[in-house]
């Protein structure tokens, strides 16, 4: 962590003017995202602007040119291969949240729930969402979640793919589904929608990482944010919003 900010400081040293960058987001963290960005604009003279989508996605959209200067991504696996690609400044990347997978439904017998009856419940469920495994790091859980439970192979003519978490969510709160594997952070402002946190050691563990990439190193703006993204006042937002905070050496 401290590499990270010397790192950034040196950039930022030579970089004091204000001026905007543009954010990808991965869907899971927009909401979080939003709240950052008023703090960081009450703070600091510059503007951010966001674009979220599946990291999947945003991982495309940028090796395909999009213009963007710092991805916040749903894992740790896209940023490796955007360094890897040349596409991102790997002196940069780190871990900024630790997500945490639950299971929602309007059933408030969630409250009591253990794995028998998650089991049960989902092995009788006419309609489950995820969001895709193959573009979301949440959708990637979810399916080891349910391998866990081997229900992955059981229960494919009923799964609901979202393009994102964004959609999975709006496929339970629109009612077209009756269960829907979500991360915990969307749910805290939402009424009427029980959850049931999905045990650790069911799914690999969901590491966000943010990267500044090529495009941004020279952008005052990206640079400021990835040193506030660190600091204390943006990890007290990112911790109120349902994530674990990654340790501090």
């Amino acid at each position: 962590m401290r590499l990270i900010l010397l790192f950034i400081g040196c950039l930022l040293a030579s970089h004091s003017w204000s001026g905007s960058a543009h954010i990808a987001v991965a869907a899971n963290f927009k909401l979080t995202l939003e709240l950052l960005q008023q703090r960081f604009q009450e703070v600091s003279e510059h503007q951010l602007i966001i674009s979220g989508a599946s990291t999947g996605v945003l991982f495309n959209q940028i090796t395909h040119g999009a213009p963007y200067h710092v991805l916040l991504a749903a894992d740790e696996l896209h940023p490796h291969k955007l360094v890897q690609q040349g596409y991102g400044l790997a002196a940069s990347r780190y871990t900024y949240a630790l997500g945490q997978l639950v299971l929602a439904s309007r059933s408030t017998a969630l409250a009591t729930a253990d794995e028998h009856f998650i089991r049960q419940q989902l092995s009788q469920a006419q309609t489950i969402a995820i969001a895709n495994p193959k573009i979301a790091p949440y959708g990637l859980a979810a399916q080891q979640s349910l391998s866990h439970l081997q229900l992955w192979q059981p229960l494919q003519g009923r799964l609901v793919r979202g393009n994102n978490i964004s959609q999975a969510q709006q496929f339970l709160m629109t009612g077209n589904v009756d269960w829907a594997f979500i991360p915990l952070s969307p749910l805290l402002a939402e009424q009427g929608i029980s959850y049931w946190p999905i045990p650790a050691h069911w799914y690999q563990a969901i590491r966000q990482q943010a990267i500044l990439l090529q495009s941004g190193q020279n952008n005052s703006a990206a640079l400021a944010f990835m040193a506030f993204l660190q600091s204390d006042d943006a990890l007290a937002i990112i911790a109120q919003q349902g994530y674990r905070l990654p340790e501090r050496p």
